[in-house]
C-alpha cells in the first residue's frame, strides 16, 4: 500500500483524527541556517484545510516562540524544544518541570562550547536545551566538530541528542516528543482516549522523532522522512521527501473533506 492510501486507511471511519508533525525536514526543507527555513505555500494551505477537520500539531526541536512564528497558522497545537514547552489549541500552555539546576548547567555548557564556535559553527540557546550547529562548517571538519561537541556535552552530565549536522544538549528527563504528543492528545481528547475511534498520524525525519513513532505506533500511522532505505526506524512507513509528506497530507485532507 502506498503512503497516501495507508494514511487514508488509518483515518477512515474514525470520529477523531490528529495529524502531528515535525517541522524541519518534514514540512520545510533543511537549510544551512534555521532562520533561512520557510514553510512552502502548498504545505501551509493543506495544514489549514486539515486544521478545519482534525487536530493538527507541530512538534519541533525549535523553541516554542520560533516554531509558532515559522508556521504562523492559528488553530494548531505547538510543541517546542522537543515537547518541553506546549501551546494547546485553546491557548493554555504546559511546561515540563526541569530538574533543579538544569538551566544553570546548560548556561555553563554554553560557555564551554564557545571554543568550538568557529568555521561556521554556532550555538543556539533554547533556554531548557542547547543545540550546537555545525552544518555551515566545511564538510571535512564535520566529524571533528561533532565528536568534540559530544565530548563536552557528555562531560557536563546532560543528554546528547544527534540531529542533522547538530548536537543537542538536553536535560536528563523522561520526556520527549512522544510524551509531548500524548500530552497534546490527552488534553484535547481526554486521558482515556482510545484508538478504537481515534487515529493519529505522525511524521518526522530525525532521531528525535523515533520516540514519537514508538509512542504512537498503536494509534494510527507513523512515517519517517528519509531518502535512505538503510536508516533504521520504528516508524511504520518511510517516505523520501517533504514533497511526499505533502502528498500524504493532501490525501488525508481530501478524504476528510469528502466525509
Amino acid at each position: 500500500m502506498n503512503p497516501m492510501d495507508a494514511a487514508v486507511a488509518a483515518v477512515a471511519g474514525r470520529s477523531r483524527v490528529a495529524i502531528l508533525l515535525d517541522f524541519d525536514g518534514t514540512l520545510a526543507p533543511l537549510e544551512l541556517h534555521p532562520d533561512l527555513s520557510t514553510l512552502p505555500k502548498a504545505t501551509a494551505a493543506v495544514l489549514k484545510r486539515l486544521a478545519a477537520r482534525a487536530l493538527v500539531g507541530i512538534v519541533s526541536g525549535r523553541p516554542l516562540p520560533n516554531i509558532r512564528r515559522m508556521v504562523s497558522i492559528e488553530g494548531l497545537a505547538y510543541a517546542g524544544c522537543h515537547g518541553l514547552n506546549i501551546l494547546h489549541r485553546d491557548g493554555t500552555t504546559y511546561d515540563y518541570p526541569l530538574p533543579d539546576g538544569a538551566v544553570e548547567t546548560i548556561q555553563a555548557l554554553k560557555q564551554k562550547l564557545q571554543r568550538l564556535c568557529r568555521d561556521g559553527a554556532w550555538i543556539e540557546d533554547k533556554g531548557g536545551e542547547l543545540t550546537f550547529h555545525y552544518r555551515e562548517v566545511p564538510s571535512d571538519l564535520h566529524e571533528y566538530f561533532a565528536s568534540e561537541a559530544i565530548a563536552v556535552v557528555q562531560a557536563s552530565g546532560l543528554k546528547v541528542g544527534l540531529a542533522h549536522s547538530a548536537i543537542e544538549a538536553k536535560p536528563v528527563v523522561k520526556w520527549h516528543k512522544g510524551a509531548a504528543c500524548l500530552k497534546i492528545l490527552g488534553h484535547e481528547w481526554g486521558e482515556n482516549w482510545s484508538s478504537d475511534d481515534s487515529a493519529v498520524i505522525y511524521a518526522g525525519d530525525d532521531t528525535t522523532d523515533e520516540d514519537a513513532f514508538k509512542s504512537l505506533n498503536d494509534s494510527g500511522l507513523t512515517i519517517r522522512v528519509t531518502s535512505s532505505g538503510n536508516v533504521p526506524t520504528a516508524a511504520q512507513l518511510k517516505v523520501p521527501s517533504i514533497g511526499a509528506v505533502l502528498q500524504v497530507l493532501e490525501a488525508v485532507a481530501n478524504h476528510l473533506e469528502s466525509e
